[in-house]
This record gives C-alpha cells, sequence and structure tokens, in this order.
C-alpha cells in the first residue's frame, strides 16, 4: 500500500482489509489495531507512513519484534531478488473475481497501453490474441483494489494462484514453446497462408474437427488453407460493415482477421462457411459487443 500511495495509485482499503481477513488474518474481523501497530513500527525505523493510517501510541513487547522482522523482510525482498519471497501477495491474487479479469482481457484486447513486464514463458490466448498472464493479472489487480500489484508480488506460473485465476475466470494458458497454429497473425501461420494462396485451385475442404493440442491448456489447429480462402475472398474489404481494411500491414497486405462465425469452442468446424474475413473493430464487436448474437446471424447469410 505505501508504494501504491508513493505512484499515486488510491486503492481500495477495504477490499484490501476483506482479501487480508479472509487468508492470512482470518482469525480478525476489522484490522485497525494492526494498521496502527505497524505504522507505530514504520515511524519507530523512519519509514514514511500511510495516509490516515495513525500510529499507536504503545506497540506490545511481543508483537513489536514480530511487526519489525515482517518490515524487514519485505524491504529485504525490494533490494534483493533472491528474496523476493518476502514480497509475494498471493493472498491478494486469490480474492480478485473472474469479472476484473474478463474486463483486464477486454480491455487489454482493445489496444489499452498498460504498461508491465511482457511474458517469457506463457501466453494467455485472448480470441485470436496472446497476452501475458502476469500483465492481466496485475491491471485485474487495479481494476478490483484500485492499484496494480508489482510483478515481484505474485507469480506467474504452473500451479501459481495467478494461474489458477485466470483458467478459473474461462481463459486458457499457453506455453509458448508449445503454440501450434492458433495465432493467424503469428509469423510462422502467416508464411503458410501465403503460400497457400498461390497454390489454392479450389475451396479447401478445411477440418469438420479441428486438433485440439493440449499443453497444460487446449487450443485448436487453424487451418491456414481455410484462412487463405477467406482472405482472398474478401479482397481486402470487411465482409460484415463493407469497409476496406483498416491499414496495410509491412508486407502490403490488407489487415483484416479470419472469424470462426460459430466459435471452435462451441463446435463450430474449421471450414470455409463458417469463417468471415473482418476488420479488427467489427472482429471485437463480433465477440465482445451487445448485438453479438446479430453479427453472427449477419455472417451466416453472407
Amino acid at each position: 500500500m505505501r508504494e501504491c500511495e508513493d505512484a499515486g495509485q488510491k486503492f481500495t482499503k477495504k477490499k484490501i482489509e476483506q482479501a487480508l481477513i479472509a487468508e492470512p488474518l482470518h482469525r480478525r474481523t476489522r484490522l485497525d489495531r494492526r494498521y496502527a501497530n505497524i505504522a507505530a513500527r514504520m515511524r519507530q525505523k523512519g519509514l514514511p507512513l500511510l495516509t490516515g493510517f495513525k500510529p499507536q501510541e504503545n506497540v506490545g513487547p511481543n508483537v513489536a519484534p514480530i511487526i519489525d522482522r515482517s518490515i524487514d523482510n519485505y524491504l529485504k525482498g525490494l533490494a534483493d531478488s533472491s528474496q523476493r519471497h518476502h514480497c509475494r501477495l498471493d493472498c491478494l491474487v486469490k480474492q480478485i473475481p473472474a469479472e476484473a479479469f474478463k474486463e483486464a482481457a477486454d480491455r487489454l484486447s482493445k489496444g489499452e497501453d498498460f504498461k508491465f513486464s511482457s511474458s517469457r514463458d506463457y501466453d494467455v490466448a485472448i480470441g485470436d490474441m496472446l497476452l501475458p498472464p502476469k500483465k492481466l493479472t496485475a491491471l485485474a489487480s487495479e481494476i478490483w483494489f484500485g492499484a496494480a500489484l508489482r510483478s515481484y508480488n505474485f507469480v506467474g506460473a504452473e500451479n501459481s494462484e495467478a494461474f489458477k485465476k485466470i483458467r478459473s475466470s474461462g481463459f486458457h494458458i499457453i506455453a509458448k514453446n508449445k503454440q501450434p497454429n492458433i495465432n493467424p497473425e503469428s509469423e510462422h501461420f502467416r508464411q503458410e497462408v501465403e503460400k497457400r494462396k498461390k497454390q489454392l485451385e479450389k475451396p479447401p475442404k478445411g477440418n469438420k474437427k479441428p486438433k485440439k493440442h493440449a499443453t497444460k491448456s487446449e487450443q485448436y489447429e487453424r487451418d491456414p488453407s481455410v484462412v487463405a480462402y477467406a482472405e482472398r475472398q474478401a479482397k481486402g474489404i470487411c465482409q460484415l460493415c463493407l469497409k476496406p481494411a483498416p491499414f496495410k500491414t509491412d508486407k502490403g497486405r490488407p489487415f483484416l482477421e479470419v472469424h470462426h462465425i460459430v466459435p471452435l469452442g462451441e463446435g463450430g468446424e474449421d471450414v470455409i462457411e463458417n469463417v468471415a474475413a473482418i476488420c479488427p473493430n467489427c472482429h471485437r464487436e463480433a465477440h465482445y459487443g451487445g448485438d453479438s448474437a446479430a453479427i453472427r446471424s449477419k455472417l451466416q447469410i453472407i
């Protein structure tokens, strides 16, 4: 909370208190006295105090050394990366609800500029996008608590609380070294699409039952031929709003996204009859808009 205040972030004290009571301080009903004791020891150490947290005048001789040790360990974790476990706040991660993760995913997929470290080993699949798991978790914490957790406050790895919360919120996490043809904008997939465009002589059959690749989660394998056919049929025009692609890539390709009208996760087929090449704005609306059902119906008769 001290770090958040220094960064100008306004955290929600009540929600943080509820998270602490739900986990490490579950025997407590109010934390005012605990906050006051911590503030007193911080003052004793010459550390800046939190606004609105008045120090307790007298801290018991048995309690003071426990608080001092906790403060010292946290500061040690900030100074020494090998001691970062002292800075872990998994109790806060556990309390972030699914709706906060979903809002974070929606905002990041729409291009919100949220500064956070990139991912080295894993990605979260959001539609056709891949996002860093810790970045998603940090924004979700900002949405819920009013302040983003720092990268050293939680772990982003298998069996971590962050990954458990992301998965329970309905998202898939994929290891970077095990990502097959699931991202139609990856360099490898685009190379296949461009190659198929030159080879196609008739509409491809596609896959009525797309393969799933299992890592710790499951993603569907996309057929580059289906994407190639849809893009060639669209000729650079969004098949929903009928406007030209909003821009061209550095390769000169009109940027359209090939959308599954009936999502693969709902039993949709990866075939040309179930896809449409649409602009990014229409694609986001098709997934997240209030009229997504009407959009699906419209695309099915195109």
